[in-house]
């Protein structure tokens, strides 16, 4: 029973630590700002762009535009086909998910 609380105890620690590694912060030049945050315990890696655009700021005559730009990006571009970048991502091992709230987009 002792030996049990020990591990409750080691599992919480550590549950603490990763909850406050250091984020990094980053500005580049085009005022794209960059939240960096290492963990190492799985060898992955995540990638999220989150825009500050969502429903409250958009007026009447423009609702869910945000919701249909959010659409768009898997739609292609002139470089790149219709689930180019979702095929992409998937034969590399990835996942993709986008949504829209209130003050963002992602």
């Amino acid at each position: 029973m002792k030996l049990n609380k020990i591990v409750q105890l080691i599992l919480l620690a550590s549950l603490f630590s990763q909850a406050s590694a250091q984020v990094n912060e980053y500005v580049l030049e085009n005022g794209l700002k960059l939240l960096v945050k290492q963990d190492r315990r799985a060898p992955v890696a995540v990638s999220q762009v989150w825009y500050k655009v969502g429903a409250s700021y958009e007026t009447d005559g423009t609702t869910g535009v945000s919701h249909v730009l959010e659409h768009m990006m898997f739609k292609g571009t002139e470089k790149h086909g219709e689930g180019e970048f979702s095929r992409i991502i998937s034969e590399n091992g990835g996942r993709e998910n986008a949504f829209t709230g209130d003050d963002y987009t992602a």
